[in-house]
């Protein structure tokens, strides 16, 4: 069976600090905020929201949700995130295409919960 072509970013690549990014979980991708790059650029720490039930929107809980990210989880870098029209939570742009990036990326990886 050919594996297919995933369009993930490059391992290398820096990340800014405050930029969003797609992140894969087992269940679900979420989206979050880049705070810091560890030193040897393996890791990442990342601000998480906390999605609600439309695909790509989330919002920001009490508490926050801050964690170390290992690099080949992230989907997408560099999004876009835009607030809701009634500013009560948070969309990420191109939701569909990071779900359809994700369903690919948990069958290549044998990613399940």
């Amino acid at each position: 069976m050919k594996t297919p072509h995933l369009d993930l970013p490059n391992e290398d690549d820096v990340l800014q600090k405050d930029a969003w990014i797609a992140v894969a979980y087992p269940q679900r991708w979420y989206t979050g905020l880049v705070l810091k790059e560890s030193a040897s650029r393996g890791t990442v720490n990342v601000d998480f929201g906390e999605p609600s039930k439309k695909l790509g929107s989330f919002k920001y809980p009490d508490g926050r949700d801050i964690q170390e990210v290992e690099r080949c989880f992230i989907l997408k870098t560099n999004i876009t995130v835009s607030p809701s029209a009634n500013l009560r939570y948070w969309v990420t742009d191109n939701s569909e295409d990071i779900e359809k990036l994700y369903r690919q990326y948990i069958k290549v990886y044998n990613l399940t919960n």
